[in-house]
């Protein structure tokens, strides 16, 4: 998801912004192929929880540090991403984040931070 403008709101009520967008895993499961020895194919299901990575700026609208730390500390919580100009809302529960997360202090980006929900819920606004 990359169109425009777009929000991350926290459970708690607070939004950050997202850069470059969010990438997302639609499927909370994965298939992988498996070839039985008279060659027929099946698959084999594996649960992985709905998944996904963004880039946020490394500082609020009123220039305070993102505290990533209390974000990564999240665990099974609530998070909303609001795509303006695509009018929807992207809306994740249980959700927790993981990652190893870096600030280029060039340009002031905050990467390397994934989350993994139970629940996934896309509406038009």
């Amino acid at each position: 998801m990359n169109y425009g403008l777009v929000k991350l709101r926290l459970a708690s009520g607070v939004e950050l912004t997202v850069r470059g967008g969010v990438m997302e895993n639609p499927a909370d499961i994965s298939v992988e192929p498996v070839v039985n020895t008279d060659g027929s194919v099946d698959g084999t299901v594996t649960a992985m929880g709905y998944r996904g990575k963004f880039t946020l700026a490394a500082r609020t609208i009123d220039g305070t540090p993102v505290d990533v730390g209390a974000l990564l500390r999240l665990q099974q919580t609530s998070v909303t991403f609001i795509s303006e100009a695509e009018h929807s809302l992207r809306s994740y529960s249980g959700v927790s984040f993981h990652g190893d997360p870096e600030v280029d202090v060039m340009t002031g980006e905050l990467t390397g931070i994934m989350f993994t929900a139970r629940g996934r819920l896309v509406t038009t606004l």
